[in-house]
């Protein structure tokens, strides 16, 4: 049969649900009348009236803490005021893939619609009604809902339920499951997955909800199979029913929604840690992209530094060129004055005092371009030094520039390296995430071949089954005209009375195509032939001609006591008759003056005889003519009708 199922609706809203739909006077699937039922089809059972007014209080006055300690620090929009308006925002952030609560409605059942049909059909006409069975199912699900509590997992129980067989098919249960659960900053959490990882000790999500499935389905599965048991344990079943309820009732696998959300998670967890990864990596290689540009900033402006350092020194130069060629004018305008005052001494010594003067000046002017020049001398080796130290401080820029160059060198060697290695792996990465996708793909083409194969052998197995059930039928309903015929033949032992009564109801064929018809049960091999040969082609037109067989021979075995009256009363009249005149004339031919008492005996011993060896007569030929007809084989032929 199909699994039980246990279905949590996360991101659900509980309360919603329950005003539009668990609620009697709201549900607009109800197609089932509370009078045709012993028990309530629809029913709201609350196991713990205070336990989700008291998870609220708890929870609320955990929020009303925190919001104080966020107001404290001024930070007022943090503050969210209610625990609903606290799990609204919490699953406003993207990273929460699941929808968390403090509740959630929880849906379970048990089989579903064919498997349920199909035995209810067979169970009813076994003796058991469509009550009994639904009730079965009832108390099978009650049961499991103490059973889920009874699990003890800590956080985690269910504190009401609707009870709803009043629906199409199945009857199912909606639960509210309560999460009493806290992160680790003491604020509450709506991560059952989490509770059910530290219940079961599992750091993997998906076996912790198989496991988990497991505990539920069983539970679930033994409680319809303990019900199931205690209603058919007075019912007289035959041993291929028994092995239909056994089957029914035996769990086969754990399937269903939670496990395709807890799939869909673990395969959302494994891409999101594969994308850090490469992140990681993409961070790292553009940090050390970073870290390259830096260094060849930084080399740029060791070479600016240096081209302005030239410039300086070109400057200095210049300027001092500069000052050197005006002192040599200078001192060749001197020489020229000096000349010209010789010239005037020799030619004029009556200007002596002014040549004096003169000379006097230049003597001081001489004086001071003397200081001058030793100013200017000073002046050069203070530059020459400063040039020797800024040519030692460039000797030791480039010293430095080459070390930082070589050190930059193998640093971006090294980096290189680790961004080749990087792309190596990321390669691999990306090699074993389009394995990963190729085997989840092979995983899932393999899943479902298997599931059409199985649902195929299924089929195949369904239809051999539903073959077998109509020979059973065919032969139970041969077996019933083979009865028919001994009845008729006690009267006619040479069969015509049966031929006709077979003809008069269409329970006869031309087996052979010449004209000639044959009762069915006469041919009861190749009348299953013909079935299994339709069953094969057409199964709908095989179920047919059983059914119709089924009809004639069910109308003909009804009329049978009229005509074996007919028979009897044909018989009587005729072959009793003539035995008593045969009887009396002897009686009379051997006594001649008879008495009324013994005529009367002679009579009754007569009758009695007569009846004997007529019924008797035709007992034998009943029994030798069943006895040949049953050693007879049958033909395969076309279809007669």
């Amino acid at each position: 049969m199909t699994t039980a199922n246990v279905h949590i609706g996360e991101g659900m809203s509980y309360g919603s649900l329950s005003k539009n739909h668990y609620e009697l006077e709201r549900q607009e699937s109800a197609v089932r009348d509370q009078n045709k039922y012993t028990f309530p089809i629809h029913e709201h059972v609350i196991l713990s009236e205070n336990a989700y007014t008291e998870l609220q209080d708890k929870q609320t006055e955990i929020i009303v803490k925190r919001d104080r300690k966020y107001q404290k620090r001024g930070e007022h929009n943090r503050v969210v005021g209610t625990i609903e308006n606290y799990y609204q925002r919490k699953n406003k952030n993207p990273k929460i893939k699941h929808k968390q609560a403090n509740h959630f409605p929880l849906v379970i059942t048990a089989s579903n619609y064919d498997d349920y049909e199909n035995l209810a059909s067979v169970l009813v006409r076994a003796g058991v009604t469509e009550n009994e069975f639904r009730h079965a199912h009832v108390n099978a699900l009650k049961k499991s809902v103490e059973a889920i509590n009874d699990l003890g997992i800590d956080g985690l129980s269910i504190d009401e339920y609707y009870v709803h067989a009043n629906e199409k098919g199945v009857p199912h249960l909606h639960a509210r499951m309560l999460l009493d659960s806290v992160d680790g900053h003491g604020n509450p959490s709506g991560n059952y997955g989490k509770v059910l990882q530290n219940h079961y000790n599992d750091k993997y999500i998906k076996s912790t909800m198989e496991r988990f499935r497991a505990d539920t389905d069983t539970s679930i599965m033994d409680n319809l199979r303990g019900e199931l048991s205690s209603l058919v344990r007075a019912k007289e079943l035959s041993h291929d029913e028994l092995e239909l309820v056994a089957e029914y009732s035996t769990l086969t696998r754990t399937q269903g929604p939670i496990f395709q959300n807890q799939q869909e998670h673990i395969n959302h967890a494994l891409q999101k840690r594969y994308e850090k990864e490469i992140d990681e990596y993409s961070d790292k290689s553009s940090r050390l992209d970073n870290d390259i540009y830096y260094i060849q900033g930084k080399k740029s402006d060791i070479e600016n530094a240096e081209e302005q350092l030239l410039e300086y020194i070109q400057e200095l130069d210049q300027d001092y060129r500069a000052e050197f060629e005006y002192l040599e004018i200078s001192a060749d305008k001197l020489k020229e004055r000096e000349n010209a005052l010789s010239t005037k001494e020799r030619t004029q010594e009556n200007k002596e005092i002014e040549y004096n003067n003169k000379f006097n000046f230049v003597a001081k002017r001489e004086k001071e371009l003397s200081e001058k020049e030793n100013a200017q001398k000073q002046k050069d080796d203070a530059f020459e030094e400063k040039i020797k130290h800024v040519n030692s401080q460039i000797a030791g820029i480039k010293t430095n520039l080459q070390k930082q160059q070589k050190e930059l060198a193998k640093k971006v060697e090294k980096q290189q390296k680790e961004k080749a290695e990087i792309e190596l792996r990321n390669a691999r990465l990306a090699a074993e995430r389009v394995a990963l996708d190729n085997q989840k793909r092979h995983l899932e083409e393999e899943e479902k071949r298997a599931k059409e194969e199985a649902e195929k052998q299924a089929e195949i197995a369904l239809k051999e089954k539903r073959n077998e059930l109509r020979k059973e039928r065919l032969n139970s309903q041969l077996d019933m005209l083979d009865s028919v015929e001994e009845s008729l033949s006690v009267y006619d032992p040479t069969g015509d009375e049966y031929l006709n009564y077979a003809k008069q109801h269409e329970l006869t064929a031309d087996y052979y195509q010449t004209g000639e018809q044959t009762p069915i049960n006469h041919q009861r091999e190749t009348e299953m032939n013909i079935l299994e040969r339709m069953s094969t082609e057409h199964e709908d037109v095989a179920e047919t001609r059983v059914s119709s067989i089924f009809k004639r021979v069910r109308n003909a075995v009804r009329e049978l006591p009229k005509k074996v009256k007919e028979l009897t009363n044909r018989v009587l009249e005729s072959r009793i008759g003539v035995e008593i005149d045969k009887r009396v004339t002897n009686f009379f031919d051997m006594n001649f003056s008879p008495t009324p008492e013994a005529t009367k005996t002679s009579v009754k011993s007569d009758m009695d005889d007569i009846l004997l060896d007529i019924f008797a007569q035709d007992a034998n030929y009943v029994r030798q003519n069943t006895k040949n007809r049953q050693n007879s084989k049958g033909r395969d032929f076309d279809y007669p009708f």
